[in-house]
């Protein structure tokens, strides 16, 4: 896999934001360093508990933003559950390499997905309360 680079597109304008991105980004980084030098099993197991930290912290922040700003989306927040729900079920799985590459495909994807997608929905909406 290619190692995920930031790029302005990500960027939400909201730096607590950013910056829990951009972590999020390093860690899968982490991950598919240590699969190309045939090392995931040595750091799954953290990468899979720093997922699951980032997402209750993330999420929780995100959530929290909405309602100070009034933004509703259920769908948006029905995503965030998903996300957990496959951190667990990851964690679940066997720690190998195969394993390891459907992490750094679901992170991918979610970067693809929600982040570019979803994500600007509600900076957008900032945005329009700001005008």
């Amino acid at each position: 896999m290619k190692k995920l680079k930031w790029l302005p597109e990500l960027e939400t304008g909201i730096i607590e934001i950013d910056v829990q991105h951009k972590n999020l980004m390093n860690t899968v980084n982490i991950l598919d360093h240590a699969i190309h030098y045939n090392k995931h099993e040595d750091v799954l197991k953290k990468i899979i508990d720093a997922l699951i930290s980032y997402s209750k912290r993330h999420f929780a922040d995100e959530e929290k933003l909405f309602k100070e700003i009034g933004f509703e989306d259920e769908e948006h927040i029905n995503k965030h559950k998903y996300f957990i729900e496959k951190i667990k079920e990851f964690n679940s799985l066997k720690l190998d390499k195969e394993t390891s590459y459907k992490i750094l495909d679901f992170i991918n994807d979610w970067f693809s997905n929600h982040v570019l997608i979803m994500d600007k929905k509600y900076v957008d909406f900032v945005k329009s309360k700001k005008t």
